[in-house]
């Protein structure tokens, strides 16, 4: 038997709403929280406007219990200088920075572009640090927040950092990816302007890969983005260090893409943003009820678009990054997945959950 792992599923989450293709998954997000004193820890449920219907009031969290809906603790006080946020409507995410199960932090983006860091402990919500401003970009953001814990290779050494992914949806249509590092020792706000644009890559890099110099420049940065050919239509994998996204012209609410519409297949680096494989973007054929699938079989690994009436393999032979340089890259190897499906960087990193 095969063993199918979902690697990009295009049928969406119709919108609580209104809105087309929302990605956010209709039940709140779920974790643990630490016990108090002796006590075990808590499931508990972690809620936003979206998920209280009240799309236009001001950014607001919650955890409650999962078992009787308590609420536990509320952070509608933030540190600015109103002590308010915009409406929080992107799905927030847990960060389990140990891998005990136990949820350490969260982090969570407003519709405008505040970033936030937000500790918890045993009796809620710690003070919430902002990462980054990204209100200049002019966009909403409303889907999912996704986070990656990483290791990066510099001259300095090597550095533990979350990489982040987050969508900004743009009012002429079209959205852009963005990954954004966190670094905890980093206090500072990140702005817009100190992102790599990484939407046209220059000829030299189409043809030989990205530079020694760029990507020295880009290890240390604080992240990439760049602007897609429409609108995302799954969130988006990272399997080996790569990124794997689609993107439409034409997107119903459901999430589902039309028969005649161009959608593309994205794969690329986690660090930098550039080509993996030989492109970068590559369009894809729709099918009705569409699900992109990584495949392990008897002979490696391949890459499937399918449907239930029909499938095509998009790519045989997948590869995850290579730390010695940055467009270095080795086979992502059968024997070691699914260990390595959300591995973020290279092989010599541990505790890839």
């Amino acid at each position: 038997m095969l063993l199918r792992i979902l690697l990009i599923a295009l049928l969406g989450v119709c919108s609580r709403l209104g809105l087309a293709c929302d990605l956010n998954h209709p039940s709140p997000v779920s974790g643990l929280l630490p016990g108090i004193a002796e006590a075990p820890p808590r499931q508990i449920l972690l809620i936003n406007n979206a998920a209280l219907a009240q799309p236009q009031a001001e950014g607001v969290l919650q955890l409650h219990r999962a078992d009787n809906q308590a609420l536990l603790a509320e952070l509608n006080a933030w540190p600015t200088a109103s002590s308010r946020i915009s409406p929080v409507l992107a799905q927030p995410v847990f960060l389990d920075s140990n891998y005990d199960g136990i949820a350490d932090a969260v982090y969570v983006v407003d519709i405008a572009g505040l970033v936030w860091y937000v500790p918890l402990t045993a009796a809620g919500f710690a003070t919430p640090q902002l990462l980054a401003d990204l209100s200049s970009m002019q966009g909403e953001f409303r889907q999912p927040l996704q986070v990656v814990q990483t290791m990066s290779v510099s001259g300095a050494g090597r550095s533990l950092h979350r990489a982040l992914l987050l969508i900004i949806s743009h009012p002429g249509g079209g959205d852009s990816l963005i990954m954004l590092k966190h670094r905890l020792q980093n206090t500072s706000v990140l702005q817009p302007a100190e992102l790599y644009q990484r939407t046209d890559l220059s000829i030299d890099e189409l043809n030989n890969g990205i530079s020694q110099a760029l990507w020295q420049q880009m290890q240390s940065g604080p992240g990439w983005y760049i602007r897609l050919s429409g609108q995302i239509t799954v969130l988006p994998k990272v399997y080996g260090g790569v990124v794997y996204i689609t993107a439409a012209d034409t997107v119903a609410a459901d999430c589902t893409v039309p028969a005649d519409a161009e959608l593309s297949l994205y794969a690329l680096h986690l660090h930098h943003g550039g080509a993996v494989y030989t492109w970068r973007r590559q369009s894809l054929r729709p099918l009705q009820g569409q699900q992109v699938l990584i495949q392990a079989t008897e002979n490696g690994l391949e890459l499937v678009i399918q449907s239930e009436q029909e499938q095509h393999t998009l790519l045989s032979e997948l590869v995850q990054v290579a730390e010695d340089c940055g467009s270095c890259i080795k086979p992502l190897d059968a024997a070691e997945f699914p260990k390595l499906k959300r591995l973020a960087t290279y092989s010599v990193e541990q505790e890839a959950h």
